[in-house]
């Protein structure tokens, strides 16, 4: 992981690094680390759904539900079938 990191620092461009990256760091419960790096991947892809999942789910281990159900909505709004986005929205609707 520091290494990745350090990696990281010097090429900031690297979209897809950076999302394997937060989901490294979510699986560690490194939450904060991984937001950070999910939404810099949102900045450079704002539709990548992949990606608005990862952060999405990542809100909600935060229990930042109002955040989570915003990006929710917009993976719907791009993809209304998806899937984990729905079951995002199940797992937070009575927390909100």
């Amino acid at each position: 992981m520091e290494i990745l990191g350090k990696y990281l620092e010097l090429n900031s461009e690297l979209s897809e690094y950076w999302y394997y990256f937060s989901i490294a760091n979510k699986k560690l419960g490194r939450f904060s680390e991984a937001i950070s790096a999910s939404e810099k991947v949102a900045i450079k892809q704002p539709d990548n759904i992949n990606n608005l999942v990862n952060l999405s789910d990542l809100y909600r281990l935060q229990r930042e539900y109002v955040r989570a159900k915003e990006i929710a909505i917009k993976i719907l709004n791009v993809d209304p079938q998806n899937e984990n986005a729905k079951k995002i929205l199940k797992q937070i609707e009575n927390k909100i």
